[in-house]
């Protein structure tokens, strides 16, 4: 994800494709339901 904000500002080693992607992937990490604990 930083390298997608690093490409968004023209920043070296930056690359503006990867933002999406990396925003993508922490949200469907962030909207998961917590595991359930074994019964």
């Amino acid at each position: 994800m930083l390298m997608g904000q690093n490409g968004d500002r023209g920043l070296p080693g930056g690359k503006p494709a990867w933002g999406p992607a990396g925003r993508a992937a922490l949200e469907r990490v962030l909207d998961e339901p917590p595991p359930r604990p074994p019964p």
